[in-house]
């Protein structure tokens, strides 16, 4: 049996070296350890998913294990001050446990404090729902901080809050895996990509070798997304797919994978999470007018009117986020489904057929109807206008895609790129001010960031009130507080998590912040509970972007010395 302290030692390990193939050394010591029943908890663990496929949420925030903690310390609680609050909750919990003995607590849980014990315990506080489910939360982590010690107690926190900090992605338990089987990297992300989980990814490399090099998609288990860069114009899409393009409509919606198989239907989210109930006429569409057969298709759920026009992303958002009273909200909101892609269909395995096959065999088996409309060209003028009419009809411009790319779940690359009318990033709020007079009450004013080019730290680039309705800024305002990390002044800095995608006229170089670029007239066009942390954009994205339009004000001003 290993005992959580061990884990909590190998984070510590793991944290106190830059070296990558140290941490994977590291790593690999600590996997060859473990019994078949631990690998899966150990590897949740370790990157912070309770809840496994990607999910880091116990439904357990800071405020949770702060009133726990009060509970821990009783009295002692009032001098917390001895301990400096920082962005990292753990090390203050941690720093708190050594300065003040806890008062004597009732144990909530019978558990052996072992690893696997212990995921047990946060897996079930995931799971627990209802009224009184806070306080039965608050009482599982203050049970948990009476028995661990003060280090552990420090990484419980922030595996609970799924931000460990200590530089271990699932980018390098791949390649640790890769190495410990002496296997090629590409067999291993192509199998972890397939299974979309990387703790299984991680089980059957260490117990049965030969089911991860065949690894195959398996309906009911939601593979990740193919993705796609940002174009800066038609020009550059025709220079990097070299030949025809397939240019779709870019919808304002909520990508969706759909499985089914002997008249059983779930629906998942581009994060990999199972949204079935919430979409209720989808699956009245599969059961009435798609084929019978087993199959996994992609597709873009989009919100309309009554009249059949379709309605900005936040309406379907709406719907997203609501189970209960869905015949009430479905009456109010209708959606409609434009399918893209077809990944599996009775029994074969598809994304490795190039897309122009994929989308034939999609269209033959779905109906055109069902079908987003495409336009296969290598002429620039047709495809302007095919761009064009997208805007005019509504949508945020065009997918291009190259007919001849197989599909590879969870890559980013040039064989999908996305063109739009307007110039937007996927930023990530760090923070926010209070507002003022109308928006005095509300946390109105948000710090956005991207991320660095390894994804390991956030950089500012710049701030914005504009884009956002009363409702929106009271729920925002809600939500950042239970993400609170500290308050300083008016301002509130807060765990990053929720990613808006967010328009602006352009980037200039600027030493305001340390990113070096700060973008000019911001304003959030839409939240997007749909994208995970890690999907928001890059400083190379901004960088690309600022010198693209360096370029163009060149072009400018040489066309104004010419004339």
């Amino acid at each position: 049996m290993t005992l959580f302290i061990s884990l909590t030692e190998t984070c510590q390990k793991i944290a106190s070296t830059s070296s990558r193939l140290e941490k994977m050394r590291i790593l690999n010591d600590f996997l060859r350890k473990l019994s078949r029943e631990e690998i899966k908890p150990a590897i949740n663990l370790i990157l912070g998913r309770i809840a496994g496929k990607g999910e880091i949420k116990t439904g357990i925030s800071s405020g949770i294990i702060l009133s726990a903690l009060k509970k821990v310390l009783g009295d002692n609680f009032k001098f917390r001050d001895k301990c400096k609050e920082s962005a990292d909750l753990g090390e203050y919990v941690e720093c708190l446990l050594k300065s003040f003995k806890p008062v004597k607590q009732q144990v909530f849980l019978e558990t052996t404090y072992s690893l696997k014990g212990i995921y047990e315990v946060l897996r079930k506080a995931f799971l627990l729902k209802g009224k009184k489910s806070k306080e039965k939360k608050e009482e599982i982590v203050a049970s948990l901080l009476t028995n661990l010690t003060p280090s552990e107690s420090k990484y419980l926190v922030n595996i609970i809050l799924g931000d460990l900090r200590i530089g271990l992605e699932e980018g390098t338990v791949e390649q640790a895996l890769a190495k410990l089987l002496n296997l090629n990297i590409e067999t291993v992300k192509r199998a972890n990509m397939l299974l979309g989980d990387i703790s299984e990814t991680v089980y059957l490399g260490l117990t049965d070798k030969k089911s991860l090099l065949t690894a195959k998609i398996q309906l009911f288990k939601p593979i990740k997304p193919m993705l796609a860069e940002t174009a800066e114009n038609l020009k550059e899409i025709f220079d990097e797919m070299h030949g025809p393009v397939s240019l779709e409509p870019k919808l304002d919606g909520a990508r969706v994978q759909i499985h089914h198989s002997k008249g059983k239907t779930k629906i998942f989210t581009r994060r990999l999470s199972e949204v079935t109930n919430s979409l209720p006429e989808i699956i009245t569409l599969t059961k009435q007018e798609f084929t019978s057969a087993d199959y996994i298709v992609e597709g873009e759920v989009v919100a309309v009117s009554r009249k059949g026009e379709i309605l900005p992303f936040n309406y379907l958002m709406r719907r997203f986020r609501r189970t209960k009273e869905i015949t009430e909200i479905s009456e109010k909101i209708k959606l409609k489904l434009f399918l893209f892609d077809i990944l599996y269909y009775q029994g074969k395995q598809l994304i490795d057929a190039p897309y122009e096959q994929r989308r034939e065999k999609l269209v033959g088996e779905f109906g055109r109807e069902n079908v987003v409309p495409a336009l296969l060209t290598k002429n620039d003028k047709k495809a302007e206008e095919f761009f064009l009419n997208c805007v005019k009809e509504g949508h945020e411009g065009v997918m291009a895609k190259n007919p001849k790319s197989i599909y590879e779940p969870g890559k980013r690359g040039k064989n999908w790129l996305k063109l739009k009318k307007t110039l937007t990033l996927d930023l990530v709020i760090v923070g926010a001010q209070w507002g003022y007079g109308r928006r005095r009450k509300w946390l109105s004013d948000y710090f956005l960031a991207v991320w660095n080019e390894s994804k390991t730290d956030l950089l500012i680039v710049g701030k914005t009130f504009k884009g956002l309705t009363d409702q929106e800024f009271e729920w925002i305002t809600k939500k950042l507080l239970e993400k609170k990390l500290r308050e300083k002044g008016y301002v509130v800095w807060v765990k990053p998590e929720i990613v808006v995608e967010t328009a602006f006229n352009e980037i200039q170089k600027s030493k305001l912040y340390p990113s070096g670029y700060v973008l000019r007239f911001a304003r959030i066009k839409n939240i997007r509970f749909d994208k995970e942390l890690k999907e928001a954009d890059t400083i190379k994205e901004v960088k690309k972007i600022f010198e693209t339009q360096k370029k163009r004000n060149l072009e400018k001003i040489w066309r104004s010395f010419s004339a």
